[in-house]
């Protein structure tokens, strides 16, 4: 049954504060601002033309047409909702959930399928370039990246190993920034957050150079909560119940220079954070302060050419450095090593550098009804600095009074190589249909060979019918990681297999996006948290489900949009459930148009009680809900430039939790329980 939380008495004045605020704010809005229904138009229009990607095929074609589903969110479609980062605008994809670990650590499960200890099973790119760390094969940054920068995000819920390679077992995100215009805002909200964003797009009279800088920062200093009991056993030293250390900072700067065919692109992303529970799930000290670094830095050279009006492509080369810094990170108190009476707590020092070097080749070839892609690149990884140190000693575990170098995941200086070959058609059969069939060869230095096929099929009897069938496979090779912390001395890749029918409506007023699912998992990678302690492949696993996306206007000023997942898995040999799935979630929009400058927008997200591993004393994990109001102004005060966006989350005072380990937390890991009010003012000159 679905559960809701009363607002506790000490929030209502606070809430009815907030509420008659945005009531104002709105009533001013209405009374400057006029209807417009030819700009209504040219915003559909626009909408519409948003919709073109080439994530899915590497040819243009619109979201609806391509193999697979993909989903497609606009930068002012996800400013409406009241989003503030990536993070927060994934866990309302269809076929998504949202997971922190003890530190902190974001991950996302698409379609059942998540990371173990770390290690992502997404393919992560911000405009088109790999984040993607080779010892983990997730990134601590992109989540961070301020939906002010964006102007777009592209989501494949499905294998994408046939085109975009390693890591894409689940799905890949393309995170497109702005480069046009000029921008410039500020904002500030509840646990003293703060944020500042700043566009700056130019080019010549003749518009062959064109260029931006585009940069964002924010910080808080994280809600007040607090833990429950860690793992710590009765009677002994331990820091909980106590506060949760969440503060959290981030930058994001890109630039990009454009002469001619010519295009130059500067990243550079930095995200830090407190540990939160803990890396070992005990309950760091109180201070509120970072502990956790993570900073990605990439320059990227890329040229397009036209060699007839039948074969163009491009070419490009990239270096991507990756660096983790990890400071002080509580371990444990003393007595939680050796059973040693001391106040001296347990602390290690990380540093992880790695870097990714990667060259392209894509040629596109048409001629009559065949569209032909092919793909020609090498990657090269290193891990050019691993380092740990802790204050025990290496032999006999016990604390020490100086810090001491111990042996890492991943080794100095370790390198792996890869060079890939993608081939794919795009048959037009007729005015109606589409065969789109491809296949990828990916060599690696350090484990061999794989072969990544795909075929899809794609029918448009008229122009409101679609239907889809598509059959891929996909491969996520072991991290470092997971190749040096191996149980045998060697894992294997996973392998998936998937199959998905999907069927879609669209009408005048209304849309529905069927998709049914069935994938198998072979050589499913995981971590043995028990002794021996380690890496391995272990159960292969089923995984199947259904999706549905709705959209309706009603009336001409109010949208609806949900989606609906129903999943389940299985492990094959066994036929027992992998646990921590959510058996189904839903996800609910409600857009207002005031008026053509004015829109009200609620947010709701419900996940149900999830089952917890029959060897997990602590039942069940309780369900969730979320409900979000965000009040999106343009023309605000009448000053046609500026734009307001004031937004509350989890209105109703909802526990927010994510699962804890095994047997840890009793309360999971709690991520908010209070409202919070945020509020951005930008100028945004035409």
């Amino acid at each position: 049954m679905l559960q809701i939380q009363i607002i506790s008495p000490a929030h209502k004045s606070y809430l009815l504060a907030i509420i008659t605020l945005l009531v104002g704010l709105l009533m001013c809005s209405q009374s400057i601002a006029q209807q417009d229904s030819e700009q209504a138009e040219l915003n559909q229009l626009l909408s519409l033309l948003s919709q073109q990607t080439s994530l899915a095929t590497k040819t243009r074609l619109n979201a609806d047409f391509v193999p697979g589903m993909m989903s497609i969110m606009s930068g002012e479609e996800l400013e409406k909702k009241g989003f503030l980062t990536l993070w927060e605008a994934m866990g309302h994809m269809p076929g998504v959930l949202k997971s922190i670990d003890s530190t902190g650590m974001r991950t996302l499960t698409v379609r059942g399928i998540s990371q173990t200890i770390g290690s992502g099973k997404i393919k992560l790119l911000l405009n088109d370039v790999v984040l993607n760390a080779s010892s983990s094969s997730t990134t601590g940054t992109i989540f961070d990246t301020p939906i002010s920068q964006i102007k777009r995000i592209e989501f494949i819920r499905s294998p994408g190993s046939a085109i975009h390679g390693e890591f894409s077992l689940a799905g890949v995100i393309n995170v497109i920034t702005k480069t046009q215009g000029k921008q410039l805002g500020a904002g500030f909200g509840s646990n003293q957050y703060k944020n500042f964003n700043t566009l700056i797009g130019f080019n010549n009279d003749g518009g062959d150079i064109t260029g931006s800088f585009n940069i964002a920062t924010f910080g808080s200093n994280g809600e007040s909560l607090q833990s429950g009991q860690d793992k710590s056993p009765a009677g002994q030293s331990s820091y909980s119940p106590g506060a949760v250390n969440n503060k959290k900072d981030a930058l994001s700067a890109i630039a990009d220079l454009n002469i001619a065919n010519l295009s130059l692109l500067f990243q550079y992303q930095q995200s830090n954070r407190g540990d939160h529970y803990g890396i070992n799930n005990y309950l760091p000290p109180p201070e509120k302060q970072t502990v956790i670094s993570d900073t990605s830095t990439t320059f990227q050279v890329k040229h397009k050419f036209n060699f007839s009006d039948q074969l163009n492509g491009n070419w490009s080369i990239s270096q991507t450095n990756l660096l983790t810094d990890k400071n002080a990170q509580f371990l444990g108190t003393a007595p939680s090593f050796g059973g040693l009476q001391s106040d001296d707590d347990i602390i290690s020092y990380v540093d992880i550098e790695e870097s990714r070097k990667e060259a392209k080749l894509h040629l596109h070839y048409s001629l009559d009804s065949h569209h032909i892609y092919t793909e020609i690149s090498y990657l090269g990884l290193a891990i050019e600095q691993y380092q740990q140190s802790i204050n025990l000693d290496p032999v006999t575990l016990l604390p020490d009074t100086q810090l001491n170098q111990f042996q890492t995941p991943a080794n100095h200086g370790q390198e792996r190589h890869t060079t890939s070959l993608v081939l794919q058609d795009e048959i037009s059969i007729d005015d109606t249909s589409t065969l789109t069939a491809g296949i990828r060869y990916d060599h690696y230095d350090d484990i061999g060979d794989n072969i990544s096929p795909r075929i899809a099929f794609v029918w448009r009897p008229d122009d409101k019918n679609i239907l889809k069938l598509q059959y891929a496979e996909a491969f996520r090779p072991p991290t470092l990681l997971e190749l040096n912390g191996s149980l045998v001395g060697g894992i294997n890749p996973e392998i998936i297999k998937t199959t998905e029918v999907s069927y879609i409506l669209i009408e005048d007023t209304f849309a529905l996006k069927n998709t049914l699912y069935s994938s198998s998992i072979k050589d499913l990678i995981a971590f043995e948290n028990s002794a021996p302690f380690g890496y391995g492949n272990f159960e292969n696993a089923r995984l199947s489900g259904y999706e549905l996306e709705a959209s309706i206007q009603l009336q001409s000023n109010i949208n609806i949009s949900s989606n609906l997942t129903i999943q389940n898995s299985q492990k094959a040999s066994a036929a027992l459930k992998l646990y921590a799935l959510a058996p189904w979630f839903i996800s609910t929009s409600v857009d207002y148009m005031f008026s053509s400058t004015s829109s009200l927008n609620l947010l709701f997200k419900y996940i149900p009680q999830t089952d917890r591993s029959s060897s997990d004393s602590r039942g069940k994990a309780s369900s969730t809900s979320q409900l979000d109001m965000t009040l999106h102004q343009n023309k605000f005060l009448g000053f046609k430039d500026v734009t307001l966006i004031s937004s509350i989350k989890n209105i109703l005072s909802s526990d927010i939790k994510y699962s804890s380990s095994q047997d840890t937390y009793s309360n999971d890991y709690l991520f908010s329980d209070n409202p919070s009010l945020w509020v951005e003012l930008s100028f945004r000159p035409e």
